[in-house]
Parts: C-alpha cells; structure tokens; sequence
C-alpha cells in the first residue's frame, strides 16, 4: 500500500487526549463487563504532532511527523492487551516482516533520513518539508465487532503526498481479526452485481457509462492487463469495515484508478448484503 515508511524523532511533543468515548465505569468488574452490549469502548487517546527541531535551525522548510491512536482501558484488561497489541502493530509497522520499536524510533529515523539528504546551503523549499501521518481511530462498533481505521500519509516532495485508509475489523469476544472471506463470498455472482450497483451509485456513475471509461478497475498486474478479462469489471477488495449503515469497502488511490479518480468506497446496507453474510452482525 505504502512504500516502506521512514520515520523519526527530535523533541517530541505529546498530548494525551481523553476520549469522550467512555462507555461504562472503569470501576466496573471484569466478570459483569459485556463488550458487546456497550455502544463503544472505552479509551485514551494519545496524539503526537513534531517536527525536526535540529532542521528547524537551519531551515524554515523541515519534516513533520504525527501520529495518533486510542489506549483501551475497559474493565477487561485482557481485551484491552488484545486491542491495543493490535493498534500498536498498526502504528509500528514497518514492513510486511518487520516492526519499529517504539514511535520515538519512527519518527527519529524519518527525521535523520531527511537531514541526510540536505546539507547547509541546500535550496530550502516546500518540497525539503516532508511529513508523515499515521492515525488509528476507532471507525466503529456493531455489536461483538469493532473496526479500526488506519490512515497513513507521507509526502517526500513531489506533486502530492501520497495516502491510504485501511480498516480492520476485530471479533471482541474471539479476539480476533475478521477477515473478508470469513464475512462474504466475495466472487459471489449476484454480490457482484450489487456491488456494481453501489458502486455507480456511491461515485455518479451511470448505468450507460463503462467503468473503464469512467476510469476505474483499469489498474492490475502485468503489462497486459488492459487486455485481461478483468480490465474495466468491477470487484471487491479486502478492505472493509462495517459501518453504522452496511458493509464499507474502501479503496485507494492507484488501486483501481489513475490519481484523478480519487479512493472510492462502496457501502451496500445491511438490509441487503445480509443474505449474503456468513455470520451475524446485528
């Protein structure tokens, strides 16, 4: 999704937000705790905005980095070292194999790798202030299903900074991650059909318009692809989240389109995906 992200840090400044997201006493005993009666769960949230003090001496143009994210702190200290496991994998990562080691470490590697390319007398212009952006949030909480958003942005020069949205959905009660193939059939014929038809409606697509000239699904591997049988047909992807109103796919930029066409989502209700599903949401 991201090439691999540099980060790092000099001074940094951290506020702790305390979220008005607090859905019972923390009082409360583990054994009367339900996650899945609460309407949300309750958490801190630590946010984290700096930049390079060191570059800021000698430049005006200098990196940023922010990162933001909750810290369960229900009655249930055994969910709460689940969820916040995860979080911490979301905020710390690295690549596919490896991990950070703390935040600090992020944000100090992304601040010495910018100074390693800039030397005293450099042009100092907008394109020097690079910057880096990783939120983790709370998207929402449906019952014994809670999903996470990830939005990461980094921008190293160029015309635009590049950004995602990721989501992951967590089975409270299981603790564990839900994945797609484990909610939908995601080639499911009729599904794609619905699907479709979320689609042109989310993006004012019309019916007598092709997908491919409108610009989307004409991205995909090999250099032939535009002759493959999947160029301009609508699919689903794996990044999904369930919503206050339905299933939510989300897709990013370059995923299935040039620049221009944005990230798209889709969100089919529930009232009709749910002949669909394989499990029980609400």
């Amino acid at each position: 999704m991201f090439k691999k992200i540099l980060l790092g840090v000099s001074t940094l400044f951290i506020s702790l937000i305390f979220s008005a997201c607090h859905s019972g006493s923390t009082s409360e005993k583990t054994s009367d705790f339900d996650a899945t009666s609460k309407d949300t769960l309750s958490y801190d949230f630590v946010s984290i905005d700096t930049t390079d003090a060191a570059c800021l001496s000698k430049f005006n143009n200098c990196p940023n980095a922010k990162m933001s994210y909750p810290v369960f702190n229900t009655p249930d200290t055994a969910l709460n070292d689940f969820l916040n496991a995860e979080v911490m994998k979301s905020v710390l990562f690295d690549t596919d194999t490896s991990a950070y080691a703390s935040v600090s470490e992020i944000i100090k590697t992304y601040f010495n790798e910018n100074a390693s390319l800039r030397k005293p007398g450099d042009a100092d212009d907008e394109s020097e202030a690079w910057h880096i952006e990783t939120a983790v949030s709370v998207y929402n909480k449906t019952g014994k299903y809670i999903s996470l958003e990830i939005y990461r942005e980094i921008y190293e020069g160029g015309a635009h900074p590049n950004s995602s949205v990721e989501y992951q959905i967590y089975d409270l009660l299981a603790k564990k991650q839900l994945n797609a193939a484990e909610l939908l059939n995601l080639k499911d014929t009729a599904l794609l059909k619905i699907g479709e038809k979320y689609f042109r409606i989310n993006n004012s697509i019309a019916d007598t318009t092709s997908l491919a000239d409108a610009g989307y699904f004409i991205f995909g591997d090999g250099d032939d692809f535009e002759d493959g049988p999947d160029y301009g047909k609508f699919h689903f992807n794996t990044n999904f989240a369930l919503s206050e109103d339905g299933v939510e796919f989300q897709y990013n930029s370059y995923e299935i389109g040039p620049y221009a066409v944005g990230a798209p989502s889709i969100t089919i209700p529930y009232d009709v995906i749910q002949p669909f599903l394989k499990l029980k949401i609400r």
